[in-house]
């Protein structure tokens, strides 16, 4: 049985970064990370940092619909 509270799945050991956008900007990220699926403005953004860094994409930082899509994959 798992004993561990619920609410938001735990992510590992990360750091956090404030910024700051301009007002008129901020309804078009929030928007986009919602139409493209991912948990969160800040999931949204880690995945952005990650891409433009040519680094791998935390899986947890991954869209909800491309997660689900990898899972049925593996078990396929």
């Amino acid at each position: 049985m798992d004993r561990r509270k619920p609410g938001t799945r735990p992510k590992g050991k990360r750091h956090a970064i404030t910024v700051r956008v301009p007002d008129d900007q901020w309804g078009i990220y929030v928007q986009t990370a919602t139409r493209e699926g991912y948990d969160s403005l800040s999931d949204y953004i880690c995945a952005l940092l990650a891409r433009e860094h040519d680094l791998q994409v935390p899986e947890y930082a991954t869209p909800v619909h491309v997660r689900k899509q990898g899972q049925l994959w593996a078990a396929g």
